[in-house]
C-alpha cells in the first residue's frame, strides 16, 4: 500500500506540473501548510483523509486517462491484429502462387520430356521406315532380274523343251507334213527327193536356222506364280506404306499438339511469375514495415 501510493503520489505530480491547474487548485495548494506537504510517503499513506483528498481531486482525471489508455490500446491492437491477417493471407496468397508455379514449371516439363520422347520415338520410327523401303525396293529389283530371266526362256507353248531346230530335225510340230511323215503320195519318191523336198522346205521356213529358247508349261507357272506373290507384296508393302503415312501424320499432329500444349504451360508459367513478382512487391510496399516491426 505504501509503495502504491507513492507511486501515484510521485505520477500525480508529474502529470499536475505538466497540466495547467484550476484557480481552485491553485487556491488550494497555497492554503496547505509546509508540515503537510513535507510529511514522508509513510505519514502520507496512513492518512486517510489524504487519500480521500487525492482520489476526490483526480479520480475523473484518472478514470479518463485510463479510459483513453485502454481505448487506444485496444484500437492499435485491433489495427494490429488487422494487419497481421492481412499480413499472413498476403503470404498464403503468395506460397500458393509458388505452389501453382511450381506444379506448372513440373507439368511443363513433363510436357517436354514427352515432346522429346514422341520425336525420338518418330525419328527411329522413319529411319526404320526408310531402311525397310530401301530394302524391299533392292529386293524387288532382284526379284524383277530373276523374273525377267524366266520370260525371256518363256517362249515354248506345247510343253517341249527343246528347240526348234532339234525339233525340226526329228519331224515334230507343225513340220511334219512338210517333209512327207502324214502324206502318203510323198513317200513314194526316192530318199534324194525326200532330202530335196525336205531342204527346200527348210530353205522357206522364216528364222529357221534360229534356235529360240523355250520352257515347259511346269516352268511357265512357276513364272505366274512369282508374279502374283510379286503382284501380292507390292499390294502388301502400298498398304503398309500408307498405314505408316497415317501413322506418322497421326504421330506429327500429336507432336504438334504437344508442342502447343507445352507453349501455353510455359506462358501460363511466365504469367503467374509475373502475378508472384507483382503480388510481392505490392505486399513489400504495403505491410513492409509492419513486418519488419514484427519480425524484431
Amino acid at each position: 500500500m505504501e509503495e502504491e501510493v507513492q507511486g501515484a503520489q510521485t505520477e500525480f505530480e508529474g502529470l499536475m506540473s505538466a497540466m495547467p491547474l484550476s484557480s481552485d487548485v491553485k487556491s488550494d495548494r497555497q492554503l496547505e501548510s509546509p508540515q503537510k506537504t513535507s510529511r514522508s510517503p509513510s505519514q502520507l499513506a496512513s492518512s486517510p483523509s489524504h487519500v480521500d483528498d487525492l482520489h476526490c481531486r483526480y479520480g475523473s482525471f484518472i478514470s479518463e486517462l485510463h479510459s483513453r489508455h485502454s481505448t487506444e490500446l485496444r484500437m492499435w491492437s485491433d489495427k494490429l491484429r488487422e494487419r497481421t491477417n492481412e499480413r499472413d493471407g498476403a503470404l498464403a496468397s503468395a506460397q500458393g502462387l509458388e505452389q501453382r508455379a511450381m506444379a506448372l514449371q513440373t507439368e511443363a516439363d513433363q510436357g517436354q520430356k514427352e515432346v522429346e520422347a514422341l520425336k525420338t520415338k518418330h525419328e527411329r520410327r522413319m529411319e526404320k521406315m526408310k531402311q525397310d523401303h530401301a530394302r524391299n525396293i533392292e529386293k524387288r529389283d532382284k526379284e524383277i532380274k530373276e523374273l525377267k530371266k524366266l520370260l525371256k526362256s518363256a517362249r515354248c507353248v506345247d510343253g517341249n523343251s527343246h528347240s526348234w531346230t532339234q525339233r525340226r530335225k526329228w519331224g515334230f510340230g507343225n513340220n511334219r507334213r512338210r517333209i512327207g511323215f502324214d502324206d502318203p503320195a510323198a513317200n513314194t519318191g526316192s530318199s534324194d527327193d525326200k532330202g530335196s523336198d525336205r531342204s527346200v522346205e527348210r530353205e522357206n521356213e522364216p528364222n529357221a536356222d534360229v534356235e529360240e529358247d523355250c520352257c515347259s508349261e511346269s516352268e511357265l507357272a512357276v513364272a505366274k506364280t512369282v508374279i502374283a506373290r510379286l503382284q501380292h507384296q507390292l499390294q502388301s508393302k502400298d498398304a503398309e506404306i500408307e498405314e505408316l503415312t497415317a501413322s506418322n501424320a497421326a504421330q506429327a499432329s500429336a507432336l504438334y499438339a504437344a508442342r502447343q500444349e507445352t507453349s501455353r504451360l510455359r506462358a501460363d508459367r511466365d504469367i503467374l511469375e509475373i502475378e508472384r513478382s507483382n503480388e510481392a512487391k505490392a505486399i513489400h510496399e504495403r505491410y513492409g514495415a509492419v513486418i519488419s516491426e514484427l519480425q524484431k
